[in-house]
């Protein structure tokens, strides 16, 4: 298995996957795992996004809707930091961002004022209301 999705479906298997009990289910995700895909618009808690980072360091792509990036400023630099064979990274902005007034715009304004733009291509689809990163 080199690829998982997880939709609103099965939200709670991401929390799941992180426990105790599920030790031999995470070791082996994280030898093989290469592409992640988050595909519902719930709020990801801080702490799940470091298990991601420190849990599938070979991952290739990841894909999440994190409705509220604004928690997580500090997270994805270094999420993109430290995951050296990630090529792909795409974030998308739905659902309680519209009442925050939080944009594409606003993640492209964020990572130019923290400088890291220069490291990767950036697109702003704002079609989809999301942003495309590739390293």
């Amino acid at each position: 298995m080199t690829k998982l999705t997880i939709t609103s479906n099965h939200r709670l298997l991401i929390k799941q996957i992180f426990q105790a009990k599920n030790q031999r289910l995470l070791l082996l995700l994280s030898q093989r795992l290469q592409h992640f895909n988050l595909l519902y618009d719930g709020v990801m808690s801080y702490e799940t996004v470091q298990a991601i980072r420190y849990s599938f360091p070979h991952l290739k792509t990841f894909s999440a809707c994190l409705p509220h990036f604004e928690d997580f400023r500090d997270a994805i630099p270094s999420f993109m930091q430290h995951m050296t064979s990630l090529q792909y990274l795409h974030i998308g902005l739905e659902c309680d961002n519209d009442k925050k007034n939080f944009t594409t715009q606003d993640m492209y304004d964020w990572f130019r004022r923290h400088n890291i733009l220069n490291e990767f291509k950036l697109h702003i689809d704002t079609y989809t209301n999301s942003i495309h990163i590739w390293l």
